[in-house]
């Protein structure tokens, strides 16, 4: 005969592999619709569209002053990425290299460099190898906001 002591202990296991099921769902992977659908959530527009090489890419937008991409790596067959890029550039603006190294060197998320044509830009990659915790993608998007409110600043100050 079960007693009531091995009932309720199944019956307590259960209901906490029960609750660990939403946890599990509220991961976000980089796959681009769910990327999208997160920054679409987040207020900003977002459009998926593919790179010069095929992978996906967003280009989205806070406004119309604050326009940013989100490119995907580490893609088998461009598609089941591994990780996203936070990309923006500025242009207009007559920042130099040295003036970028200042900011690498005291800005511990979000790289900063003078692209191919001449304008500075500042990228933020974030690993989501087998999924993320949609709080923690939150907390690493809120930095890339951050950036993209002190990057301008920086790059347009006299």
């Amino acid at each position: 005969m079960i007693g009531y002591r091995s009932v309720f202990a199944a019956l307590i296991f259960s209901a906490g592999m029960i609750a660990a099921a939403p946890v599990q769902a509220q991961a976000i992977t980089a796959d681009p619709s769910a990327v999208a659908g997160f920054l679409r959530g987040q207020g900003a527009t977002a459009d998926v569209k593919t790179d010069k090489d095929g992978d996906p890419l967003i280009e989205a937008s806070l406004g119309e002053n604050q326009k940013f991409s989100v490119y995907f790596y580490n893609c088998t067959n461009h598609a089941k990425c591994q990780s996203v890029q936070f990309y923006a550039g500025y242009t207009d603006s007559k920042v130099d290299a040295a003036k970028l190294n200042d900011w690498n060197r005291t800005k511990r998320f979000g790289r900063a460099y003078i692209d191919g044509v001449g304008d500075p830009v500042v990228e933020m990659d974030v690993d989501m190898q087998g999924g993320m915790p949609r709080p923690l993608f939150e907390d690493n998007y809120k930095f890339w906001l951050i950036l993209m409110k002190q990057f301008p600043d920086f790059v347009y100050a006299e």
